[in-house]
């Protein structure tokens, strides 16, 4: 086989090299992930059988998700949560591929979303089949320890990443109420 070092790279790769908005999000991205999982890195370290609370609302402590967000749907095996995930991503990144250059704001959404969601799925490949949350936020100052809602930074970045993508989300919403609106007056219009 012949390797040649200099030959071109896909289309896709050069796509990203080339654009300065997909630069940014694989910049972002790649810092996003980096961040979540020294987090949760320390958060093992420092926290596992030690957790602390900061404040009246803040406590942290490390909690081990093998289910999907907030702990749901904890019945489903972890594989299937895995290949949930990774669908997810997959989306995701098809996605990104096609919107992601419009604008910065959109690159830094999918960046967001992927880092987050690389980030809990690298969780469950390596450390063990589960999601390392180590953030409590209580949703009222004088919960019980066991009301709070515990997330990681992977969460917050996915939480980021859809609020930035709101106009594009908005955008779908309105051609899908369109295609939806058009085809009921077809739908009238054949039915008379």
């Amino acid at each position: 086989m012949n390797h040649d070092v200099h030959a071109t790279p896909p289309a896709a790769v050069r796509r990203v090299l080339g654009h300065p908005h997909l630069r940014f999000a694989v910049l972002v991205g790649t810092l996003a992930w980096l961040v979540d999982w020294v987090s949760k890195s320390w958060a093992l370290a420092e926290l596992a059988g030690r957790p602390r609370e900061v404040g009246d609302a803040l406590l942290l402590g490390v909690a081990h998700n093998d289910a999907l967000a907030f702990s749901s749907f904890q019945w489903i095996p972890v594989e299937s949560v895995l290949s949930l995930r990774i669908t997810c991503i997959l989306v995701l990144a098809l996605l990104a591929i096609r919107f992601a250059a419009e604008s910065r704001r959109l690159a830094c959404a999918f960046a967001l979303l992927l880092a987050g969601g690389l980030g809990n799925v690298a969780d469950l490949v390596l450390r063990d089949g589960a999601v390392i949350d180590f953030i409590g936020v209580r949703p009222f100052v004088f919960a019980e320890p066991d009301l709070a809602i515990v997330f990681n930074l992977a969460d917050v970045w996915i939480k980021v990443g859809i609020i930035l993508a709101f106009p594009l989300i908005r955008r779908a919403a309105q051609r899908t109420q369109e295609a939806s609106d058009a085809f009921e007056r077809r739908l009238q219009l054949r039915l008379r």
